[in-house]
C-alpha cells in the first residue's frame, strides 16, 4: 500500500514563500498512523434539579425557603437547556441547600412548638392539680 499522507511544509519552505504566505505556517493536523482518536464529549447528563422536592418543601416544610429552592430548580433546568452546564450544576446544588435548610428549619419549628405546648400544658395541668388539692 502506498502512503497517502500529504507532505508537510518545512520551515525552510515557509521562509522561501512569498511575503503574503509567511504569516500562516502550515500545520499537520492529521493523527499519527494507528493513533487512538477519542470521540468528542457529548453534553453531560442533566444535574438533578429537585423540582418535586421543592414543591413538597413548599407544601410541607418552611415555605419561604421552599420557594427559593423552586426558583433555583427552575434556574438549573433553564441553564441546562441553554447549554450552560456549570451554571446548571451550581443552581442544582443551591436548590439542594435551600431544600435541606427548609427541612431543618421546619424540624426546629416543630420541636420548639412541641416544647412550648408541652411546657404550657404541663404547667397548666400542674396549676390546676395544685388548685384542686388546696
Amino acid at each position: 500500500m502506498a502512503d497517502e499522507r500529504k507532505p508537510v511544509l518545512s520551515d525552510s519552505a515557509i521562509a522561501d514563500a512569498p511575503p503574503s504566505y509567511q504569516s500562516t505556517p502550515a500545520v499537520d493536523y492529521r493523527p499519527a498512523p494507528g493513533a487512538f482518536i477519542a470521540a468528542p464529549p457529548g453534553p453531560c447528563p442533566p444535574p438533578p434539579n429537585y423540582m418535586v422536592h421543592s414543591i413538597l418543601a413548599i407544601l410541607f416544610c418552611f415555605w419561604p425557603l421552599g420557594i427559593v429552592g423552586l426558583l433555583k430548580a427552575v434556574e438549573s433546568r433553564t441553564a441546562y437547556a441553554e447549554g450552560r452546564f456549570a451554571d446548571a450544576e451550581a443552581a442544582s446544588m443551591s436548590a439542594k441547600k435551600f431544600l435541606i435548610w427548609s427541612v431543618v428549619v421546619n424540624v426546629v419549628i416543630i420541636v420548639c412548638l412541641l416544647l412550648f405546648y408541652g411546657l404550657a400544658y404541663g404547667l397548666s395541668y400542674g396549676l390546676t392539680a395544685h388548685a384542686a388539692n388546696s
